[in-house]
């Protein structure tokens, strides 16, 4: 089955491919968009995710990033069947059950509409930003897409990593 989506605009405004309207765009018009994707069928609407875009990375990045589950969860409330795509999450910034729980309840409050879309992350200076070992990322993630998936099946998981 293919599944058809896409990645919003005015959330994450990267130079590569911020629209010149979305400077001035905000939470309107990002509803607009994701209502006008459930209108026309789409399976989903995803965000991205940084937390912390370095100044050396901010001219080809900038440093408009919204919070990703915030963000669709804000959108959760204004539609009804679209699913809500992260894409993608990066979990090696984030305590594995912090992200569960937010997953988790992202994903109730959304009547089941949520996927977890995880990754690497690519910038070092993010990963420096947050006292993260960027040359552990991989090893983090393995340990982290295990616990969270634990996490999500047990109430009462333990994980060792």
């Amino acid at each position: 089955m293919v599944a058809f989506g896409m990645q919003l605009p005015i959330q994450s405004q990267s130079t590569i491919f911020v629209q010149p309207w979305e400077p001035q765009a905000g939470a309107a018009e990002l509803v607009q968009v994701a209502q006008a994707c459930e209108a026309a069928r789409f399976d989903y609407v995803a965000v991205c995710d940084h937390v912390a875009i370095p100044a050396a990375n901010a001219d080809a990045m900038s440093t408009t990033w919204w919070d990703t589950i915030a963000t669709l969860s804000y959108l959760a409330a204004v539609t009804q069947r679209v699913r809500l795509l992260s894409h993608v999450y990066v979990l090696p910034y984030r305590h594995p059950l912090t992200a569960a729980k937010a997953w988790a309840t992202l994903d109730r409050l959304s009547g089941g509409r949520a996927i977890l879309g995880v990754g690497t992350g690519h910038v070092e200076g993010e990963f420096e930003a947050l006292d993260v070992p960027f040359s552990d990322r991989g090893r983090l993630l393995d340990e982290a897409i295990d616990a969270v998936r634990a996490a999500l099946t047990d109430e009462f998981t333990t994980h060792d990593g």
